[in-house]
């Protein structure tokens, strides 16, 4: 008796402290995967006068990374608070590692008019349609990765199979030399190289991912099941500055400012973003969050019937889109 009127006496001061903490206002830590280029997550940090919640319910933690897969890790850890993955790297994510991840939000889409991430060939260079790749060799930014699942659904389009071509892994900041030098026949240029390289000449255009099978959703923003229950509020927070900053870098009266930003953080010039950044030449962000489920349940059934995908997954099934709906009504208040 006497041992569990102290035990509970121990909770309750434990819990008095932590809700003492949080009645202090003091904000959550919040650790948040970030891609590079021009997405909003990357510059939340940097904008603390376009966001409401940052500082206050939770403090922003970014962490860097350069491809989902090697969120998996981290997330298993509960390391890593919120993610972003790609449609293959989502099935493997549940099906491989087990979690319980659920996507929450938009983040990234190939969606028309906006920017799709493109294939480029030397000027100089034989190949002129997609039928011509036969017997050629391809930069992929890796193996199983949706870039090179949209690829082989594009040759699968024009009568190509995957051992009719070569494909060769190669990091994203390496394609245009691997290129020009001839050591691959075209590879995925993602929108930053794209332009830098048409900017230097001697390369044509070959085709953009969005003519496999249309518009995709490139990456969504995921989080564990179990850490929206305990922390649903503080990420609908965050959703919420989330989508003022994305929507802050879409206003052209911005433009400039936001040139001048990505210049800053990413340590490039602002010519290196002036064409193209935050533009219709950029890839798309949903302005109220919202991720193209649709195109994502596509890919993964077109992956997982050819083998590519372990399984197919339902994936209204492992998503929640309240948290950003919410977030998004807010901002109409």
């Amino acid at each position: 008796m006497l041992k569990r009127l102290c035990l509970g006496l121990f909770a309750l001061l434990v819990l008095g402290g932590a809700a003492g903490a949080w009645a202090q206002g003091k904000p959550m830590e919040l650790r948040v995967a970030v891609a590079g280029g021009t997405t909003t997550s990357h510059f939340m940090e940097h904008l603390p006068e376009v966001t409401r919640h940052m500082g206050k319910s939770y403090t922003l933690t970014p962490l860097k990374f350069n491809s989902s897969a090697h969120q998996l890790q981290p997330l298993a850890a509960r390391e890593l608070d919120i993610g972003f993955a790609s449609f293959p790297d989502f099935t493997n994510a549940l099906v491989r590692a087990k979690l319980d991840l659920v996507i929450i939000a938009d983040m990234l889409q190939d969606k028309q008019p906006y920017w799709s991430n493109s294939y480029l060939v030397r000027a100089d260079s034989p190949i002129k349609k997609v039928a011509d790749l036969r017997g050629k060799s391809i930069g992929v930014p890796g193996h199983g990765t949706s870039a090179e699942l949209k690829l082989l659904a594009l040759l699968e389009k024009h009568g190509l199979r995957r051992n009719d071509v070569t494909l060769v892994e190669v990091q994203n900041p390496n394609v245009e030399a691997m290129v020009r030098s001839g050591r691959i026949d075209t590879g995925f240029f993602l929108t930053p190289f794209w332009h830098r390289a048409m900017r230097q000449g001697g390369m044509r255009h070959l085709f953009k991912l969005n003519d496999a099978q249309g518009d995709y959703q490139v990456l969504s923003q995921v989080a564990r099941r179990d850490f929206l229950d305990k922390h649903g509020e503080v990420v609908t927070d965050y959703l919420e500055d989330y989508l003022r900053v994305t929507r802050w870098f879409d206003d052209p009266k911005n433009h400039a400012a936001a040139v001048g930003l990505a210049a800053k953080v990413l340590k490039l010039p602002p010519m290196a973003f002036e064409p193209w950044a935050f533009t219709r030449q950029d890839s798309y962000k949903d302005p109220n969050g919202l991720p193209d489920l649709q195109s994502v349940q596509a890919d993964i059934d077109w992956a997982a019937a050819r083998g590519y995908l372990p399984v197919r997954i339902e994936v209204a099934k492992q998503t929640d889109l309240s948290l950003v709906r919410k977030a998004a009504a807010r901002l109409k208040d």
